[in-house]
């Protein structure tokens, strides 16, 4: 296992291609000592030594109030409740195992991430195209949370945005839901044409560059490599832990396939489920590993899931 208001113009956001700086009409404050000179020396030392990227940025996650983007005409705000993605990838981003190679200025598509915090705004760019932060002059790949946030705000690829809110629903779904154990589907029923998470991987993985009709570079900081976002002709979306099936032709047991109902479903892998209003997510040994979305009272994909 599988971004953001639009700039009014450049006197607002600064120009979409300048590098990632503090915004000019409101200086950044350092951060605040927390005993003394000596101790906010100590800190910075800290911050300068870390390897990881928001340790860089002259702000902490709790600071920021509302983050915002926009350009390449383009603009969206980021849901209060989707911040988190942001921070986290910046967070968890490596500077040294997430480091992308420039990005040509020919494909690029600069996104100027805002971040209000209380007394001032920093400024951070984001490219669409390379799904990387840019900071002095640099770019580091985003994690795949990050990059299908932005599809859904941005919709450059529609499968992508509709996925991304299916995703967030059930995020949400599942933090109100109270504690289900259900019974563990038989190996065989959880899998998608004859394969499980780990066949598929492996097919996949020997496709041909015509087969795949869109990729995009994510930092995956729970191995720190960089691994690629991929959709396949047949509809078939690998993301970081996850494969995502869009098209009827990819079936599990007895015909479960993207466009059935919910009686459909349960009528052919049972009741034994945790069921959320968006997804339906089936255990297989002791974990989830099989899941259903649902869009409209129809399923409107199949996942294959790995556990960490």
């Amino acid at each position: 296992m599988i971004i953001v208001v639009m700039v009014a113009g450049w006197i607002f956001y600064g120009r979409p291609d300048a590098p990632s700086e503090a915004s000019t009409n409101a200086p950044v404050q350092a951060p605040a000592a927390e005993q003394g000179e000596a101790a906010g020396e100590a800190n910075k030392e800290a911050a300068v030594e870390s390897p990881y990227l928001l340790d860089h940025l002259p702000f902490k996650e709790e600071e920021v109030q509302e983050i915002s983007a926009g350009g390449n005409e383009l603009h969206a705000n980021v849901p209060a409740e989707r911040q988190f993605v942001l921070l986290q990838s910046l967070r968890y981003t490596d500077m040294k195992s997430a480091l992308a190679d420039p990005i040509p200025a020919a494909s690029r598509k600069p996104i100027v991430l805002q971040f209000k915090l209380a007394d001032t705004n920093f400024e951070l760019t984001y490219d669409l195209t390379g799904n990387a932060f840019e900071y002095q002059g640099k770019y580091y790949y985003a994690d795949d949370q990050v990059l299908l946030l932005m599809q859904g705000l941005f919709h450059e690829r529609e499968e992508l945005a509709s996925l991304d809110g299916l995703l967030e629903q059930a995020r949400v779904e599942q933090e109100q839901a109270g504690t289900v154990d259900p019974a563990p589907l038989e190996a065989e029923d959880a899998l998608v044409d004859g394969m499980d998470f780990n066949g598929w991987e492996q097919q996949l993985d020997k496709a041909q560059p015509e087969d795949i009709v869109w990729a995009k570079p994510f930092y995956d900081d729970g191995t720190g490599q960089v691994k690629q976002a991929r959709l396949f002709k047949d509809g078939v979306l690998a993301l970081n832990r996850m494969i995502v099936f869009t098209r009827p032709e990819h079936q599990a047991a007895d015909g479960v396939k993207t466009g059935i109902g919910t009686d459909g479903v349960t009528a052919k892998l049972g009741p034994e489920a945790l069921k959320l209003v968006s997804r339906w997510s089936y255990k297989v040994g002791d974990y989830y590993r099989f899941h259903v979305y649902f869009a409209d009272g129809k399923v409107k994909y199949l996942a294959l899931s790995q556990p960490l």
